[in-house]
């Protein structure tokens, strides 16, 4: 969503005057950060919000109490809108319907249409389940021919969802059907392509368990992971130890752990503009038999791809190089 471009096309719609730019920030708990009219506005963008989802917003909406938290969706519901405000959290949709307080006043514009997600779109391929079912089959392409029940185990998805995903892929032309009625995925790099920008929009933060501090101001290298079962380097960590050619800015570890457990065994402070990023595990590495002290290179590649940092881009392409041939991407 492209909160911004909304925004300013708002304002010349309405004759708003709305002074916009995109701020650098640290906070890794939110999706964006953006001034309006000199305002510090910390934006959290979600795929589509209802009645359910609001309690859990209202809760990270109270990490910013004494700043400006804007939801930004591409479609909220009538009944979550009016859960929203009783909350007095601020929101805009992709249509334009937007409810802002800001020190200097209230922007409240509303009843522009917006197509629900069934409408819009009816893919269940390119959804944060889906992307699961996609990362099993991009590390291992064969997977496609496997029983439903052990693809549920390995990727993580309920079994009811394998099927609708899978119908879904064949129909983006995505996996084929042989002579000999076996399945194959093909167009591997657009569909790789396709699966970073769900997993760094939808996926990742849906996995989000917290940011924290390494205590006693320890480097990620003093943490041997090896000797800890359940914890892998992501990120740039992950790219430093495969390529060795990396100096991490940022630390990013998966876990399929609890938070409560994460923090005690990696002795961590929690913190949300903290400099280590905790994701759960969104895969099931234990019934295929693979214990590394880093996830799959499929997933190292896609996080430095997406980051846009030019140097991470440059490292993901070597690994690409390197570790993707023809037998396996």
């Amino acid at each position: 969503m492209e909160v911004l471009e909304i925004l300013q096309n708002l304002s010349d719609q309405e004759h708003l005057d709305l002074k916009l730019k995109e701020i650098k920030t640290r906070d890794k708990n939110i999706d964006l950060a953006i001034e309006i009219n000199k305002e510090k506005v910390y934006v959290e963008e979600k795929y589509e919000v209802r009645p359910n989802q609001v309690q859990q917003i209202h809760k990270q909406a109270e990490l910013y109490h004494k700043e400006t938290f804007l939801l930004a969706s591409n479609y909220i519901t009538p009944n979550a809108k009016k859960l929203l405000k009783e909350y007095r959290i601020n929101y805009l949709d992709s249509g334009g319907n937007l409810y802002l307080k800001l020190k200097k006043g209230i922007i409240h514009i509303e009843g522009r249409y917006v197509q629900s997600p069934s409408e819009l779109y009816k893919n269940r391929a390119f959804t944060k389940v889906g992307a699961k079912l996609i990362f099993t089959f991009l590390r291992r392409p064969n997977y496609v021919n496997l029983n439903y029940r052990s693809l549920s185990a390995i990727s993580t998805c309920s079994l009811g969802s394998i099927s609708k995903i899978i119908d879904h892929l064949k129909e983006e032309k995505f996996i084929i059907t042989l002579p000999d009625k076996k399945l194959k995925l093909v167009q591997r790099e657009e569909l790789l392509n396709k699966w970073i920008e769900v997993l760094s929009k939808q996926l990742l933060p849906s996995m989000l368990i917290g940011t924290y501090n390494f205590s006693n101001k320890r480097k990620w290298y003093e943490i041997n992971l090896k000797q800890k079962v359940g914890y892998k380097w992501g990120g740039e960590v992950a790219a430093s130890i495969l390529t060795q050619n990396l100096k991490p800015q940022e630390y990013t570890i998966y876990t399929s752990k609890k938070s409560g457990d994460v923090i005690r065994a990696l002795k961590l402070i929690p913190d949300r503009n903290g400099e280590l990023t905790v994701y759960k595990e969104f895969w099931n590495d234990g019934s295929i038999g693979i214990n590394t002290d880093t996830v799959d290179p499929i997933l190292i590649y896609s996080e430095l791809m997406a980051s846009s940092d030019s140097r991470n881009i440059e490292i993901a392409n070597e690994i690409k190089t390197r570790l993707f041939n023809d037998d396996n991407f």
